[in-house]
């Protein structure tokens, strides 16, 4: 089954960014330090942790770290498109368990992880939602949570219940995760996918943009940069103000759609781009997701609507609607982690250091309460200091 997985990662893997969990390494300074102070302290000696990412090198190295803390690793990529094969095959002889399924393969092998019992866990969600969905889950000292939208999971159940099974630390809601990896990284990942999917040169190019979330204006900002003409679609009263104050024409999604060279959804919600949608669209438009649903756009709708499909490149596929080409950038899937070389290591590595931080300090801390917690202020303070540190930078008021 591995080997499955490497021979369809390996095309994914060719047109990528070049590099190994080596080469990541050299470029996440923050998590190497803490991966050196764990090799020494072995503070996590004992723990189960699961990890449920996507599997790239730069999560890899996160999962080496946690290993050299002492710990028992399971890693579970999140989805099979974003296998990295670098880091598939660097992590073979690592000592760390993972798993030949994802989340978007099914939840089967999820349970696989309820037998592996963690004391921690690494998660964007699906692990949170496994443990609540079950009748009698093993017992669990905490997680930590990456993503904004899995953030936004894991409050909606807070607010229903009023109660977690289990700690839970909010990576996603930190200023290092929203305005340092979702605005800045993403921003750039997004684009560097686009260009390289479509050969496309932006400038006059209209790019419709659905959310204004972090990751939205992070898009827009580097397009704009390249001098695209940008629109936004936004549901939030509060998001239109704040694009339409950032400069930004904000329109609804039946006016993007006719107008769009270039039409991305970034909301995290489920069918946003439907069949109500396709018949709007330009001959010849480029559509992509980069929210953490797959079915962002409909895809299902799309193929049962068009007439025929065409393979452009392995990134990209033409479909056929009353004569118009619609291009599908990924399949619908995150297509600056199918296309690209997702966010920058040097990004990663601090929101996975906030991770590895984190775990350490749910495992050593007993009084953790079951409800929802912000990242603690210590641990972005030395996240940031440690990165000041290897940028040279001194900071203060003397």
């Amino acid at each position: 089954m591995v080997q499955r997985i490497a021979n369809d990662a390996r095309i994914r893997t060719e047109i990528r960014q070049p590099g190994t969990i080596e080469w990541a390494s050299a470029q996440m300074p923050v998590l190497r330090a803490i991966r050196t102070r764990f090799a020494k302290e072995r503070p996590l000696t004992g723990a189960k942790v699961a990890i449920l990412f996507h599997l790239t090198k730069e999560v890899a190295n996160l999962a080496l770290a946690i290993r050299e803390a002492g710990a028992e690793v399971l890693l579970t990529p999140s989805k099979m498109a974003t296998i990295e094969l670098a880091a598939l095959e660097g992590l073979q002889t690592s000592g760390i368990r993972i798993l030949t399924g994802s989340t978007d393969s099914g939840n089967g092998h999820l349970q696989q992880v309820l037998s592996f019992a963690p004391d921690v866990a690494v998660d964007n969600a699906d692990l949170f939602s496994l443990w609540h969905g079950s009748d009698s889950p093993p017992e669990i000292k905490g997680m930590s949570i990456h993503s904004r939208s899995a953030c936004l999971i894991v409050d909606d159940y807070w607010a229903r219940h009023k109660s977690l099974r289990f700690p839970v630390v909010e990576i996603g809601s930190s200023n290092i995760k929203l305005e340092l990896e979702s605005t800045l990284g993403t921003g750039q990942s997004v684009i560097d996918a686009l260009i390289r999917v479509t050969g496309l040169q932006l400038s006059g190019k209209r790019i419709a943009i659905v959310g204004y979330g972090n990751v939205g204006s992070g898009i827009a900002h580097a397009a704009r940069g390249l001098k695209a003409r940008v629109l936004i679609v936004q549901n939030s009263a509060y998001r239109a103000l704040k694009a339409t104050m950032d400069g930004y024409d904000v329109v609804p999604l039946h006016y993007a759609a006719q107008q769009a060279d270039i039409l991305i959804t970034a909301t995290g919600n489920k069918h946003v781009l439907t069949s109500r949608h396709f018949p709007l669209l330009r001959d010849g438009v480029f559509i992509g997701n980069v929210g953490r649903s797959h079915e962002e756009i409909d895809v299902a709708a799309l193929e049962r609507d068009t007439t025929s499909a065409e393979i452009v490149n392995y990134n990209l596929t033409a479909y056929v609607l009353n004569s118009r080409r619609i291009y599908l950038m990924g399949g619908g899937h995150q297509f600056n982690h199918i296309a690209g070389g997702a966010n920058s290591s040097e990004l990663m590595d601090l929101s996975l250091a906030l991770h590895a931080l984190t775990l350490e300090r749910i495992w050593k801390v007993p009084t953790f309460t079951r409800e929802i917690h912000p990242v603690e202020e210590a641990i972005l303070d030395e996240v940031a200091r440690l990165k000041l540190q290897q940028l040279g930078i001194e900071y203060g008021s003397e």
